[in-house]
This record gives C-alpha cells, sequence and structure tokens, in this order.
C-alpha cells in the first residue's frame, strides 16, 4: 500500500502532563522518521474541548489520555465527539499511575474507531500516580521517553512498509460500569497564596480563581491543581482517599516499562 502520511499530530488529554509528554516524545519521532510536519493539540481545558476537529485520511493522529480506574476520562470520552478522524490513522496511547491499565486501551481503540479513525498501533505508557508522587514518581522519566521514541520510529518503519493493520489490543468487552467513587476535591490551606494557578490549569473549570476553597461539584481527581500548586496549598485529605493513596503507595511501587502494540 503506497504511503500517504503527510502530517502527524498529536491530541492529548492531559491534565498533569504525563501522557502529553510520552505522545510528543513518540510523535515527533514518528514524524520525523517519515519526515513529515508534527503538530501537537490538547483536549485538556474546557476550551479546547469545546472545539471542533477534523482530520483527514492522509494525516496520523497520536491520541492520549490518562487511565482513571482502569477507563478513560468521561470529560475525555465526551470532548471525542467533537473529533472526526474521516479516515486519519491513529495511534493510541493511554498512561497510567503504575497500577493497571485495565482495559483502557482497547476502549481507546474502540472510541477512535468510532470517530472514524484507522487504529494502527497502541502504546500503555506510565506516569507519577496523580493521587501521590510516591508511585511512578517523576514518570516519564528519560527512559521513557526514549521508549516512546523508538516506538514512534517502529510505527514509522511499519506504515513505511505499508502496513496499516490494527493490532490485537489488551482489554475485554463489554467495558465494565465505570463509577466516579465519592464526590471529593482537594482542599485548599492557609498556605494558599491566591495566584489563580490552580484555576487556570484545571481541566474542569470550576475552581474560583478568587476563592479556590469554594470549588464547585465536577471535580474529576486528575490532581492538576495539587500538582501545580507553587505552596503546596491543594490536597485531597478525606479518609477514603487516604485510604486509596496507602494501598498505591504499599502494592504499586515495582517499576513497571511502557509496552507498544504493532
Amino acid at each position: 500500500m503506497e504511503m500517504t502520511v503527510k502530517e502527524v499530530q498529536s491530541l492529548c488529554f492531559s491534565p498533569t502532563h504525563t501522557t502529553q509528554r510520552s505522545a510528543e516524545a513518540l510523535s515527533g519521532a514518528l514524524a520525523a522518521k517519515l519526515g513529515v510536519p508534527y503538530a501537537a493539540q490538547e483536549l485538556t481545558l474546557p476550551h479546547e474541548r469545546a472545539q471542533a476537529r477534523a482530520y483527514s485520511a492522509e494525516m496520523l493522529v497520536v491520541v492520549g489520555a490518562p487511565v482513571y480506574g482502569g477507563r478513560l476520562p468521561n470529560v475525555f470520552v465526551e470532548a471525542m465527539e467533537q473529533v472526526q478522524g474521516n479516515g486519519a490513522l491513529a495511534v493510541a496511547v493511554v498512561t497510567y499511575g503504575n497500577r493497571a491499565y485495565e482495559d483502557a486501551l482497547l476502549e481507546l481503540q474502540r472510541l477512535l474507531e468510532g470517530a472514524g479513525f484507522r487504529v494502527v498501533a497502541g502504546c500503555a505508557s506510565l506516569g507519577e500516580h496523580s493521587m501521590t508522587a510516591r508511585v511512578a514518581a517523576g514518570r516519564p522519566d528519560e527512559q521513557d521517553l526514549a521508549a516512546a521514541r523508538e516506538y514512534g520510529e517502529r510505527i514509522a518503519e511499519k506504515l513505511a512498509a505499508g502496513d496499516t493493520g490494527t493490532p490485537k489490543l489488551p482489554g475485554n468487552e463489554p467495558f465494565r460500569a465505570w463509577s466516579a467513587g465519592p464526590s471529593v476535591y482537594p482542599e485548599t490551606s492557609d498556605a494558599c497564596v491566591h495566584c489563580g494557578l490552580c484555576a487556570s490549569v484545571c481541566p474542569m473549570g470550576i475552581i474560583d480563581p478568587a476563592d479556590p476553597a469554594a470549588e464547585a461539584e465536577g471535580c474529576i481527581r486528575c490532581c492538576a491543581c495539587v500538582k501545580g500548586c507553587p505552596v503546596g496549598a491543594r490536597a485531597f485529605t478525606q479518609p477514603p482517599l487516604l485510604a486509596v493513596i496507602e494501598k498505591l503507595e504499599t502494592f504499586c511501587t515495582a517499576r513497571r516499562e511502557p509496552e507498544l502494540y504493532l
């Protein structure tokens, strides 16, 4: 089959930038290997998700999202309703915090196919856990990013050989019902300096920059505000979430490695 990719783009929902870093490393290497332009786009903030996006059969899009409880975030799934693949090739990338990605990669494949993409590869990458910096700390690290770049080159080689087949991605269907869990959000301590950064990075747009402690309902516990706070004034303190964090720090510290499916 004749090679037709003329542009590579990445499209990520990445509140704490871990998915974005891996996807962009992979995408950049892929584009360089193919010798085509590359551009990065995001679905993280409300105004970014509101944009309708349409691609073409001569494009390849690396689509990335984090894994929350073994599933894709609902807000990302809803945002993809604004995206039209129109026969473009796609690479599915999910990032998980060293526990498990369960069915998320297969779920992303199905989501992309439903939007009109042709999935040619899948990747499970690692990122520092959103709830605790003690699990997968600092990831993706340089070793992870090197692997992402290698994966991009391998995908390019597959395409250059005329292979646009869809790999078998791990996961089980039907997907189990997704649970939002308890309705809680990070609490704001007296250390807050009212800089407004938490409000600017919140993917749900629910933090009042004038009064961060008065957060409205709708938190998805992505921890963008927690990790982005320059003075450490935001944290989850609720017992149910502290129990989850304790389990993660006890049972999920062994290093896992990225996985590529071609």
